[in-house]
């Protein structure tokens, strides 16, 4: 008898004969399944798994496909399972675009979960720098989603603009409801889109008219965002604008917007969040906010990214119309806290019938340099208990979150928080 050592290959399944892994039940070994963000993966580990994995369908309703983290091995079981008939992805996250250079198995598999769209409800796609001029190619090739409800397409790639690229899958498709495009220049597709309950445009060089025509033919708006995508009031001042059921609404201005005139009519009895993003300087904040209907707010956002947010306005007498307002956030890169200090005071002092002026406020944005001083920080505090505080931009100032709690006992819970992209400069 020869004797020799057992390699590994050779005593992984004895290990596993002997492992509880082995042994589990189908039904609590789905339950574990339903937790795995990648079940591909699930695929590799044992024969059993393997086998309790391809015939659990609900463990593949959700495919999420990123092609940095792939290798041709994964991909190809993926595809295999894309390809046989009981994969029916409902949900389907491309996040990144097969490169040039990349194996073949990559492109086949996006291109199946494009082409295959019949069952699909959610479809978001992120497209990188590198994937874009790529991916723009394949996605003309989308079509027949007769169940889609919910599409975004973002891409990073600043370079794309002069490109203008056709998108048959967004009218063809009848069943949309949500859709967010970022910074791809589309061919008069979002246009045609009817019946939507929320859009986001970002960065998509949209005319005050096209804009006029999608609130027609979508009185069904809650959600309604544009930024950076017109030169002007996103629609025609001319007439007046009716939002019968919108409850949220972010604008963001370019910097060369605000020498236009403002509208005088916009209706939304139901408005309940509003987020403005504009050089506020060059016109006054007060003027653009009594266009709206405030007295239903609950989250008011202001930011001037590159201008004093405060100047020359009398902001505070317009906040205070916002009795119902939960959430207040004030921004701009002026590092000057005495303002806002000035602001906040106002609006929290008595009505002169002894009421509070906003009694249901509780959450305050600010700008990350208000830590800056602690005389001014502490300041702020003193003004009420508030419920939390968010601070936005780059980390902190000058005074650490450790500094902030050895100063001040009763300290709020307080969150940093980057700027989001409608938050952001231009």
């Amino acid at each position: 008898m020869i004797n020799r050592r057992l390699t590994a290959e050779e005593c992984a399944p004895i290990h596993y004969a002997f492992s509880p892994l082995g042994h589990l039940p189908t039904e609590l070994l789905q339950n574990v399944f339903l937790y795995v963000t990648e079940p591909i993966t699930l695929l590799l580990v044992c024969k059993y798994w393997q086998r309790v994995a391809v015939k659990f369908s609900p463990l593949w309703e959700t495919v999420i496909f990123d092609p940095a983290k792939q290798t041709a091995q994964t991909a190809a079981l993926l595809l295999r399972q894309l390809e046989s008939s009981r994969y029916r992805p409902i949900n389907l996250d491309i996040a990144g675009w097969p490169r040039q250079g990349d194996h073949e198995t990559l492109l086949k598999v996006v291109r199946h979960c494009l082409t295959n769209l019949r069952h699909t409800q959610q479809l978001s796609i992120n497209l990188d720098i590198h994937g874009s001029a790529l991916a723009f190619e394949e996605l003309v090739r989308m079509q027949d989603a007769p169940a889609l409800g919910d599409f975004r397409l973002r891409c990073e790639d600043y370079g794309v603009n002069s490109i203008s690229v056709k998108l048959p899958l967004l009218k063809a498709t009848k069943s949309l409801r949500h859709v967010e495009i970022w910074r791809v220049p589309l061919d008069k597709c979002p246009v045609s889109l009817v019946n939507l309950h929320s859009l986001a445009i970002h960065r998509l060089g949209i005319s005050p008219i096209a804009i006029n025509h999608l609130i027609k033919s979508n009185p069904g708006f809650k959600s309604f965002t544009v930024v950076y995508s017109t030169v002007g009031w996103p629609w025609d001042q001319r007439h007046p604008i009716e939002f019968p059921v919108l409850e949220r609404f972010t604008l963001t201005f370019a910097p060369i917007v605000l020498h236009r005139p403002i509208p005088g009519v916009f209706k939304a009895p139901k408005l309940q969040h509003l987020y403005l993003t504009a050089p506020f300087d060059r016109l006054s904040v007060q003027s653009i906010l009594e266009i709206f209907p405030l007295a239903n707010l609950r989250t008011l956002h202001l930011t001037s990214p590159s201008r004093p947010l405060f100047v020359g306005t009398g902001l505070h007498q317009v906040i205070e119309k916002c009795t119902s307002l939960i959430n207040l956030t004030l921004c701009d890169p002026s590092g000057d806290p005495q303002p806002i200090i000035t602001c906040l005071q106002s609006i929290l002092s008595l009505s002169s019938n002894g009421s509070l002026k906003l009694p249901h406020l509780s959450t305050l944005g600010l700008p990350s340099w208000m830590t800056n001083s602690a005389v001014a920080f502490g300041e702020l505090l003193k003004l009420k208990e508030w419920g939390s505080i968010v601070l936005y931009g780059e980390g902190f100032g000058k005074l650490e979150l450790r500094d902030l709690k050895w100063r001040y006992r009763r300290l709020p819970p307080i969150f940093w928080k980057a700027y989001p992209p409608e938050m952001q400069p231009y």
